[in-house]
């Protein structure tokens, strides 16, 4: 494979199509197994999302459903998962704001919490999922106060392990 990637390349050097192609390929062959994240992944990508939820105090008047500490163990994926669709709420109401630092901040968590719980099969598999609407539903300020000691706990967690 090697060999052949090697005489493509230098053959192709002054043709941009062939070289983007090769680069995409070389990416393709390169990625990691879609399986599960690393721990170190894992913790880089909490940690993001916490430095994110520092960074944020939405002054949007809604309520949102808001799981508490008691509902909480060994980093729930549901609690986690309902997080993140109130989080979309969050990002839907902000566009009304004009503020386009919440709704980026916003928008990097949920997409850090999707990339998650997409690639946590095997938690989610085990996990039992409780409905976001059994929990009570608060404001903004206390949904996010909550969120932070949420990700801040499954950071460590992590951290521990």
């Amino acid at each position: 494979m090697y060999i052949i990637m090697s005489n493509y390349f230098q053959s192709s050097l002054i043709n941009d199509p062939a070289v983007t192609i090769f680069v995409l390929c070389t990416l393709a062959f390169f990625q990691p197994s879609s399986c599960a994240l690393k721990k170190e992944h894992k913790y880089e990508i909490w940690k993001a999302v916490k430095r994110d939820l520092e960074h944020i105090s939405p002054k949007l008047d809604a309520t949102l459903y808001t799981a508490d500490l008691k509902d909480f163990n060994d980093c729930n994926l549901s609690v986690v998962k309902c997080f993140q669709l109130e989080m979309e709420v969050i990002l839907y109401e902000s566009k009304f704001e004009n503020d386009t630092t919440l709704r980026k901040k916003v928008d990097n968590i949920i997409q850090n919490v999707k990339f998650l719980l997409e690639n946590d099969k095997q938690e989610t598999k085990t996990s039992k999922w409780q409905q976001c609407e059994t929990f009570a539903e608060k404001n903004c300020t206390e949904f996010i106060n909550n969120f932070r000691t949420i990700a801040q706990m499954c950071y460590r967690e992590l951290n521990a392990k």
